[in-house]
């Protein structure tokens, strides 16, 4: 399946096609979240589509990571296939999650799931999701802090 010549983007300066129509995810009505095309009714991701275009289909279990970062990028050479653990990974390294903490903060993150409280109380106080909490919680991230 090629769909790249109907991609709809701009070129920036740093090398990323920026997708420009459709997009998915939490932070699409804030202007981010990821790119996509629906197809005889099903939705696509852009960024998968374009991965796919350039490395063929996804290994089993692989998703399309984004090197620059970037989730409505949809140049192929900025994409890769990989496992969730290495885009999470890659995604911490780069600060992309989890970013505004403090180790202070992370301390009291681990302190009040202890004392019982739940991963999505815990994620709103901070203005953090859940599923970042959860990484924290299971040292995904943060896991040099004591």
């Amino acid at each position: 399946m090629t769909f790249i010549r109907d991609f709809h983007y701009i070129v920036e300066t740093s090398g990323c096609w920026r997708w420009i129509r459709a997009r998915k995810g939490k932070e699409a009505k804030k202007g981010g979240g990821y790119g996509c095309v629906r197809i005889k009714g099903r939705l696509f991701g852009a960024h998968r589509l374009a991965c796919e275009n350039r490395h063929g289909p996804a290994p089993e279990g692989m998703q399309a990571m984004h090197s620059c970062h970037n989730t409505l990028c949809v140049n192929p050479e900025h994409l890769s296939w990989g496992r969730n653990y290495d885009n999470q990974q890659d995604a911490a390294k780069a600060l992309r999650r989890a970013k505004k903490l403090t180790p202070d903060d992370v301390r009291d993150i681990r302190r009040r799931h202890a004392a019982g409280e739940s991963q999505k109380s815990i994620g709103a106080i901070y203005k953090i999701a859940q599923g970042d909490v959860s990484h924290i919680l299971h040292r995904h991230w943060w896991a040099h802090v004591e």
